[in-house]
């Protein structure tokens, strides 16, 4: 019987010049260490949320476990307690997203976020189909 992996692959190992080149791309959005008290009630404690462009992700943990706030701090709808929120869009790079003033991040929130909410007195179109409530907000 012959030992089929026994033979020499180093060959294969080195990619040759040909080879594509996976260019890496920095993150979209950067959110670290967010942190949201209501009161003396610890509703985000050290939160990190990284994606990357064409990325989809979930926020996933049972009910009162922060996931509503978190996405409100994303969307910069409530003020934190601590933490750094980067978007990689033009003119705001290296810029922490909660240090702005009010008037920005409106603008930051209209022209660069968009949310789809489950409740239909925040956005979601009943007469629209799921598809067409997330083209919506694509097209904002």
């Amino acid at each position: 019987m012959t030992d089929t992996l026994s033979h020499d692959t180093t060959a294969n190992i080195h990619p040759t010049l040909d080879a594509p080149i996976i260019n890496r791309v920095p993150p979209l959005v950067v959110a670290r260490n967010l942190t949201k008290y209501y009161g003396s009630i610890k509703a985000v404690d050290g939160v990190d949320v990284v994606a990357y462009p064409g990325e989809i992700l979930g926020i996933v943990g049972e009910s009162g476990s922060g996931k509503s706030t978190v996405l409100r701090l994303l969307n910069l709808e409530e003020a934190t307690n601590g933490g750094v929120y980067n978007l990689q869009i033009s003119g705001l790079t290296n810029t922490n997203l909660f240090e702005l003033d009010r008037f920005d991040k409106r603008d930051v929130r209209v022209h660069h976020i968009g949310i789809v909410y489950q409740n239909p007195h925040l956005g979601l179109r009943m007469r629209y189909s799921a598809s067409g409530n997330v083209a919506e907000r694509l097209l904002i």
